[in-house]
């Protein structure tokens, strides 16, 4: 037995110690997903109020990263962006450019890094 294939093998059986069988496999199921880079299958959802998005129904891309709750100042949304740390959408497109203006819509995943995502509602 390899050393990953080990850990999550007494990580299952923690978990099932503290709930049933199933919900051990289940989030066992869950960790090799988000580690392989797949969204989890319940995104948290955050709103954001009609009235920040421009007439065109955009946003500045740091300031939509604080809106949502992703990060907690525009000057961090701007270093996470230029490392490449953001991408939207399905097909995880990347935003790159501090300046980009995002087309905000209902459903629109974004995602800092490998941990933080989220799904957007219009309010």
């Amino acid at each position: 037995m390899n050393p990953r294939d080990a850990k999550e093998a007494l990580a299952r059986t923690i978990v099932a110690g503290l709930t049933s069988a199933a919900e051990a496999e289940s989030a066992a199921n869950e960790f090799r997903r988000r580690t392989h880079g797949e969204d989890p299958d319940e995104i948290p959802e955050k709103r954001v109020p009609r009235d920040q998005l421009d007439a065109d129904g955009r946003l500045p891309a740091p300031r939509l990263i604080v809106a949502l709750g992703l990060e907690s100042s525009t000057s961090n949304a701007r270093r996470v962006i230029e490392g490449g740390g953001v991408t939207l959408g399905p097909d995880r497109a990347t935003v790159t450019d501090p300046k980009a203006l995002v087309e905000v819509r209902d459903g629109l995943v974004v995602r800092v890094g490998k941990r933080k995502i989220v799904r957007v509602v219009l309010s």
